[in-house]
């Protein structure tokens, strides 16, 4: 497991749980932000979330203990 902190992402990695090829990013306290060009205009709306990464095999461990608790 590795607590990346906040991110900043687009619209599709904005979700709670984002499963890769061999990687799961848990996102928590999802929210937007302005995204704001050179100038200090709103370009577009971002993502930032609280991110926490697992390899698969440590995610199915880690919702296999959860199970048998």
């Amino acid at each position: 497991m590795q607590n990346n902190g906040v991110v900043r992402g687009e619209a599709d990695q904005a979700k709670p749980v984002v499963i890769g090829k061999d990687t799961v990013y848990i996102h928590s306290n999802i929210r937007e932000y302005d995204k704001l060009d050179s100038e200090g205009n709103k370009i577009g709306i971002g993502y930032e979330y609280d991110e926490v990464q697992y390899d698969k095999d440590e995610y199915l461990q880690k919702l296999i203990n959860e199970q048998n608790k």
